[in-house]
C-alpha cells in the first residue's frame, strides 16, 4: 500500500510548471533530476553565450571563483 503526500500549495503549482516540473514532481529520481538540471543549465549558458557573447562566459568562470574558494577551505580544514 502505498501513502499518498500531502504537498503544499507552492510545490503544486510548481509541479505544474512544465520545465520545473518534473524536478518537482520526482525527489527521488535524483539522477533524472540531476541529469535535468545540467542539461538545463548548460543550454541557458549556451543561450547566453550566444546571446551576450563572450561577457556571458566570462561571468560564470568569475561567479565559480568563490565556490572553488570555498570548496578548497572545505577539503582543506578536515
Amino acid at each position: 500500500m502505498t501513502t499518498a503526500v500531502q504537498r503544499s500549495l507552492g510545490q503544486r503549482i510548481l509541479s505544474l510548471v512544465p520545465i520545473l516540473g518534473a524536478p518537482a514532481r520526482g525527489p527521488d529520481r535524483t539522477e533524472e533530476t540531476l541529469l535535468c538540471a545540467f542539461i538545463i543549465f548548460f543550454a541557458l549558458w549556451g543561450i547566453a553565450i550566444l546571446t551576450f557573447g563572450y561577457p556571458a562566459l566570462i561571468l560564470v568562470a568569475l561567479a565559480m571563483v568563490p565556490t572553488a574558494f570555498v570548496w578548497l577551505f572545505v577539503i582543506s580544514w578536515g
